[in-house]
């Protein structure tokens, strides 16, 4: 697979956030879905607009779930594209996992948005407060590294 612009991304504390209401989480426990912020997907929704870039998913929920249920999970959640692929899984931190992707892949334009800290990408990592997720705040440094 040809990438151009990736946003690798994680899930919980970047689009899926502790200040939702365990009402919203109760839904996914029922096993009927797992409830994004809609405020963080319109951001992540606008930078896929501006950008053109596509999702790798970083996030551990790639070692539980296929790509197929990640699609049903951010169609239901309104994200306008879901997961093209996924870090490879098993290495000794996120980090690496990233690398060997980038690496694989020939990737030079890439934003990788987590909440936890991912060393080693100086300015393509941004890190996300896991009680705000995804803000405003971020949308001009995120889409500037993925329009350089």
């Amino acid at each position: 697979m040809n990438y151009n612009k990736i946003i690798f991304l994680d899930i919980d504390g970047v689009i899926a956030v502790s200040k939702d209401s365990d009402a919203e989480k109760e839904l996914f426990l029922a096993g009927i879905y797992y409830p994004f912020n809609q405020e963080c997907v319109d951001i992540l929704n606008t930078i896929i607009v501006e950008t053109g870039a596509d999702i790798i998913l970083s996030s551990d929920w790639r070692i539980s779930l296929s790509l197929d249920k990640l699609n049903e999970i951010f169609t239901i959640n309104n994200v306008i594209k879901s997961p093209k692929d996924i870090t490879p899984i098993g290495m000794e931190h996120r980090g690496l996992e990233i690398k060997s992707f980038i690496q694989q892949h020939f990737i030079n334009q890439f934003v990788i948005l987590d909440d936890m800290d991912i060393e080693g990408f100086n300015n393509n990592f941004i890190k996300v407060n896991p009680d705000t997720g995804l803000t405003i705040k971020l949308l001009p440094k995120i889409i500037q590294k993925l329009k350089c």
